[in-house]
């Protein structure tokens, strides 16, 4: 009874002082507003207060009549970061200068320099926007002539270049149009949808430039696979821009080129135990050398161009709309293990940052920011999802399935995760997460599902690395809902998966040292979620 006593007085004592200091105004409380998901899966979102915001990206400069997309971060109480831009009211300055929508988006209106402020409550971030006075003078459109089948689509880029030198992404704000609409009709966002046989003039517009490339629309595809010989342990696959097949030999230290057709164009020595494989813009290949810690740069005729140390036991990479290179370390210890290595475009070192345990495959969304899967146990941040800002702060950890290893990203933002492990947290599953972290739902696939890729119509491919039993070495295809539509034999151990321009699903199959593709399977083309390389 005495305790009872004693905790009932401590507890009023408590509130009596808390009402003495609202009420004389006893410190600025943080604001508490809490984010759409919380940035760990421990965290109490409604127990954080909003600290900080910040804007990037910073102090940009655009040219008269383009857009700049700003995503604003905010730091909490707990010291997590996390995506707000969707919860923030966005101001522009002087919009004279430039407006901007309740999305974060600017749309420049005339040459000067105007304030971006991101607000909730009392908490302002901002940064500066510049816009120049640089006139466009060209306009590219990528991909170049390509080949679809009827009934499918293809998502096209305007690239500008401007006066200055400069170039910019001006798909959202360009006119789009299709010579012959009966051939293929272009939506005002650049997405081309076949509707029969023929060729089409494709043209964006802004002012009086424009660019344009021709579409080659054929007959639906008849399926069919075939299978060609590359090196020793295939384990990754790029294509470029011209649909030529970049694949990593893992057992070999080399990279294999193959013509769309499968002719072996070339065989390129690299580091030892290649394994992640990215093309660039200008179509240089990257590669990760597992054991050699560091990445490879080739040229598109197979030189090397530069050789660049990263972290320990590098895998996975992704590039980014800016060019630069995103590396997953999944080794652990020193030097540098359980981390992702940010490289310029030339290959300087801009930074590595801490992720969960066993890093292996990366991806890069719309805004930028970079989802990592890590492959490691649940109890040290593995089996689990990291999201990282285009700056390397944490945005998040989510939990997936057992043994996550390929990651892709579909056309409306959600991450699609390969859960490798066959134990019973959920292996031989694909877990699908919104473009906040939160789970959707697990799919049952194959045995030991490894790579994933995305096609333009939200299809999900998948590669079941297991055996040849229930059901390994296939590829299951998944709609965008995750409903199974078709599982495609292919070879022994199947691990990195792609697509080509024409809808053709090309996979490595590790212990044949072959690469299987499946002709015309897919509705659609690989998608990649932001402006930058066409592929991988």
């Amino acid at each position: 009874m005495k305790r009872g006593l004693k905790t009932l007085l401590v507890l009023s004592l408590s509130f009596i002082m808390s009402v003495i200091l609202i009420q004389c105004g006893g410190g600025h409380a943080p604001q508490s507003t809490s984010p759409s998901s919380s940035s760990s899966s421990s965290s109490n979102p409604a127990s954080l207060t909003l600290v900080s915001i910040a804007v990037t990206p910073a102090a940009s400069s655009i040219a008269g009549g383009t857009t700049q997309q700003f995503t604003a971060t905010g730091t909490y109480s707990d010291k997590s970061t996390q995506n707000i831009s969707s919860i923030v009211t966005w101001t522009s300055s002087d919009a004279s200068v430039a407006t901007i929508n309740a999305t974060g988006k600017a749309t420049s209106i005339a040459a000067g320099t105007t304030t971006i402020k991101a607000t909730s409550s009392s908490i302002v971030g901002f940064t500066t926007l510049t816009v120049s006075t640089a006139t466009l003078v060209s306009i590219a459109v990528t991909p170049a002539n390509p080949s679809i089948a009827t009934g499918t689509s293809e998502q096209f880029t305007a690239t500008g270049t401007f006066s200055d030198k400069t170039t910019q992404n001006i798909t959202s704000s360009a006119t789009w149009s299709s010579s012959t609409v009966s051939v293929a009709a272009v939506d005002s966002n650049g997405k081309a949808t076949s509707a029969s046989a023929g060729a089409t003039t494709i043209m964006a517009i802004s002012g009086n430039v424009s660019g344009s490339t021709t579409l080659t629309v054929t007959a639906p595809n008849t399926l069919n696979s075939l299978t060609y010989n590359v090196g020793i342990n295939p384990t990754s696959i790029a294509i470029d821009s011209a649909g030529n097949v970049w694949v990593t030999d893992f057992g070999g230290n080399n990279v294999t080129k193959l013509s769309s057709t499968g002719t072996v164009l070339g065989a390129f020595q690299v580091g030892s135990g290649p394994y992640g494989i990215a093309i660039d813009s200008i179509g240089n290949v990257w590669v990760t050398n597992y054991y050699s810690n560091n990445v490879m740069e080739l040229s598109a005729a197979g030189a090397l161009l530069g050789t660049f140390t990263v972290g320990n036991g590098p895998r996975g990479i992704a590039i980014d709309s800016q060019g630069n290179v995103w590396v997953a370390n999944q080794g652990s210890g020193s030097p540098l293990g359980n981390t992702v290595t940010k490289l310029s475009s030339s290959g300087a070192a801009l930074g590595t940052f801490q992720v969960g345990l066993g890093p292996w495959g990366i991806a890069v969304d719309s805004q930028g920011n970079v989802w990592v899967s890590n492959y490691g146990s649940a109890d040290s941040l593995g089996s689990s999802v990291t999201e990282l800002s285009s700056t390397g702060s944490v945005l998040g950890t989510f939990q997936v399935g057992n043994g996550p290893q390929g990651i892709a990203i579909d056309p409306s933002g959600h991450i699609w995760v390969a859960n490798t492990g066959s134990d019973t947290a959920a292996g031989n599953t694909v877990a699908e997460l919104s473009s906040s972290g939160s789970l959707i739902k697990t799919f049952s696939v194959g045995s030991e599902p490894r790579g994933i890729a995305i096609e333009t119509s939200g299809n999900v491919w998948v590669s079941n690395s297991g055996s040849t039993t229930s059901p390994g070495n296939t590829l299951s295809e998944l709609s965008s809902s995750g409903s199974s539509l078709n599982t495609f034999k292919v070879g022994n151990n199947p691990g990195g998966i792609a697509i080509d321009f024409s809808g053709n699903v090309w996979v490595a199959n590790y212990y044949d040292n072959t690469v299987t593709v499946w002709k015309g399977a897919t509705t659609g083309n690989h998608f990649v979620p932001y402006n930058g390389p066409i592929w991988p």
